[in-house]
């Protein structure tokens, strides 16, 4: 079975896109693939950038909020990058609690976050 989306590693922190819509199916294994590298790689930190979705439906939008708890859960801490005004406003009006998620404007605001996080708990870099 192949990888859903990549997810590259980098020190501390797993870096992924999901950079196309995904079906439910897609959904559950990507869950299950980052939550297993998450466990695997002893990370700290989890980046999920959501630049290219236009839409998120009920699924989605729950996957991802149980990704933060998940991650929060195993050690980590999950930074969700790009979301447009439209996916935004979806994920709200679905009233789904989206917690022990950080957001951030754009991939390099996700990695400043990290940085910054990185430095305050040890005093050094990711």
């Amino acid at each position: 079975m192949s990888t859903v989306l990549p997810i590259l590693k980098f020190k501390q922190c797993l870096i992924t896109s999901i950079h196309r819509h995904l079906e439910d199916e897609e959904v559950s294994r990507f869950q299950d693939e980052l939550l297993e590298k998450v466990g695997f790689c002893e990370t700290r930190y989890v980046v999920i950038d959501v630049s290219a979705l236009e839409i998120v439906d009920t699924y989605m939008t729950r996957v991802l909020s149980g990704l933060g708890k998940s991650c929060w859960m195993m050690g980590s801490r999950l930074v969700l990058c790009g979301l447009q005004p439209e996916v935004a406003i979806t994920m709200v009006e679905m009233r789904q609690a989206i917690t022990n998620v950080q957001p951030a404007n754009d991939l390099e605001h996700a990695l400043e976050i990290v940085e910054a996080d990185a430095f305050a708990a040890e005093g050094g870099s990711i």
